[in-house]
């Protein structure tokens, strides 16, 4: 048995193919791994909670950049010979008119993929092999104390 410690931006990634090096697939192959019993993947809560307050504004983040993609086409502009700029507009209307289309489809579609990624996300950590690590009193005042002296190191003064 395997236990996996996972950063917010994975189970991020899991949902949005934020770049090109994400697997679609990552989400289900995890998913495998659980049901076969092959990890177990400790989650502290403060993980869970950021997934859940950064994964609507991610998705929405999706149908922003296609929007401004589209905006960025509609900008550019070519050399003003008849040929060329002929040439250039049977190119660039497609592209513009594609992504006016993509960002039209996505705004229609935007609270469904809010709600499928929450659910996938809900979904994960209700897995038997997924542990949610709860925070404590304890835990919290040493998080403080970490918090507290990393901002103060390097800003001692001394007096006598």
């Amino acid at each position: 048995m395997k236990y996996l410690f996972l950063d917010t931006n994975i189970y991020i990634d899991m949902i949005v193919s934020r770049n090109s090096s994400h697997s679609a697939d990552s989400y289900e192959l995890l998913q495998t791994l659980l049901d076969f019993d092959q990890v177990k993947i400790l989650v502290p809560a403060i993980i869970e909670t950021e997934i859940r307050r950064h994964i609507t504004s991610e998705v929405q983040n999706i149908g922003t950049l296609v929007q401004e993609a589209r905006k960025s086409i509609d900008k550019v502009y070519w050399i003003n010979h008849v040929e060329e700029i002929t040439k250039y507009n049977e190119k660039i209307r497609p592209l513009s008119q594609t992504l006016g289309n993509m960002v039209d489809e996505f705004r229609r579609n935007e609270e469904r993929y809010i709600t499928d990624a929450t659910n996938k996300i809900t979904g994960l950590m209700q897995y038997r092999n997924v542990i949610i690590l709860e925070e404590n009193s304890d835990l919290l005042i040493k998080v403080q104390k970490r918090k507290l002296y990393k901002q103060c190191r390097g800003t001692r003064t001394w007096s006598h």
